[in-house]
Formats: C-alpha cells, structure tokens, sequence
C-alpha cells in the first residue's frame, strides 16, 4: 500500500458525525490509519478553537497523521496550531522567528 494525503476543510471539520463517517470509510476499504495523512486546510483558523483541538486529538488517537495545509495563506494563527496541532506535522512557510514567539507564548519552549 502506498501512503496518501487527504485535506480536510472547514467544512469537512464541521460534520456532525465526521469521526464516525471516518473509521466507516476506513474500515470498508481496509485501510491502516498510518498511510493517510490528514492535512488540515488553514481555514480552520476561524473555528473555534476548542473544537479544532477536540478533533485533532480524536483523528490523531486513531493513528492518523495531521498536517496543516497552506499554512501562512489565510489566517496564520501559530498559537492555535501549537496548541492543537503538537502532535501533527505543520507544513510552515514562514520566518521561523514568527514560529519561535508563537511556540513561546503558547508554551512549547
């Protein structure tokens, strides 16, 4: 098997029952969680924030991957990706002094 990334958007994020259509959807093609990477598109950066954690956790603790899509196009929010990203990885174009003081106010240095 090879792996694959599929992006989640805003809105995709905002299903009622995504964590349940998710494993529907692995379990009937019989895919292991750790080939699909799950790249979160950055317009999450309007959402609340809670949420966004409560997901990413939950599709982590499946054993996805996660990663943020387009990051530095839209929103830019570093702190809300250091908070409910930690374990995910962030695809960055940014100056890293913009990261360093984001990971310090959310306190991940």
């Amino acid at each position: 098997m090879v792996p694959v990334s599929v992006n989640f958007s805003k809105n995709t994020l905002e299903y009622a029952d995504l964590l349940e259509q998710v494993k529907e959807i692995m379990n009937r093609y019989g895919l292991p969680e750790g080939l699909v990477q799950i790249e979160i598109t950055e317009s999450v950066g309007d959402m609340d924030i809670v949420l966004i954690n409560n997901i990413a956790q939950s599709l982590i603790s499946m054993g996805f991957r996660l990663s943020m899509d387009d990051f530095g196009t839209k929103y830019s929010n570093l702190e809300m990706l250091f908070l409910s990203f930690r374990s995910a990885l962030l695809k960055l174009t940014v100056p890293w002094s913009r990261i360093s003081r984001a990971m310090r106010r959310a306190g991940s240095c």
